[in-house]
């Protein structure tokens, strides 16, 4: 499934409550030769389309927060883990509009991990028109791993830690995105502590 799945005209309502549950049946695709995770592909609908023609930035939101989602359930975390371990929560986002998708566009979103532990995950999403080699959006995500019931910062547990920590490896020798944070690990690394502080976790 070369641009993965296509869904068409989706409005508010039981239409886009349908879309959203198709959405949650897919798990993301490796672009061959190891590259980053393509997102199921959609077309642009009208109700999306801001007063310049462009799409709204809260749908560009939308575009990401559903890369999150499908991310993570393909790396195990499911009802069945949250409720037993819990789960990632988006501590930062770095959101860049470059282009501007419209309406009847057909996006897809790649995403690439640019780093791991047992915690933090750091992710950049490209949202790009189909068939353009630029993106039309670019968002770096921070996401901590947080405790069922306790609100604290936990490891990730059983085969999502191993998962993550794959992901990231496999990631690893991909050219960088510009303008993206430190690597973790690196001398400028994200301070899990700080960032913890500032949202109001707890180790």
């Amino acid at each position: 499934m070369a641009a993965g799945a296509r869904f068409t005209g989706y409005g508010p309502g039981e239409t886009l409550t349908r879309w959203k549950q198709e959405l949650r049946n897919l798990a993301p695709e490796p672009i061959p030769e190891s590259g980053p995770l393509r997102l199921p592909t959609r077309d642009i609908p009208a109700n999306w389309i801001g007063h310049d023609g462009r799409v709204t930035e809260s749908r560009y939101f939308q575009l990401i927060g559903d890369a999150n989602d499908t991310l993570l359930r393909s790396i195990g975390v499911d009802d069945k883990y949250r409720s037993r371990y819990g789960g990632y929560q988006t501590l930062e986002t770095h959101m860049r509009n470059l282009g501007g998708l419209r309406s009847g566009d057909s996006a897809e979103v790649l995403t690439q991990v640019l780093g791991a532990d047992d915690r933090i995950l750091h992710l950049f999403h490209a949202i790009k028109r189909e068939g353009d080699e630029a993106p039309a959006a670019t968002s770096e995500q921070v996401l901590l791993h947080i405790a069922a019931g306790s609100g604290r910062s936990e490891p990730a547990q059983g085969n999502v830690r191993e998962r993550v920590i794959q992901l990231a490896h496999q990631h690893a020798d991909l050219p960088r995105p510009e303008r993206t944070r430190a690597k973790l690990g690196s001398g400028e690394q994200i301070q899990q502590p700080l960032l913890m502080r500032e949202f109001g976790w707890r180790s």
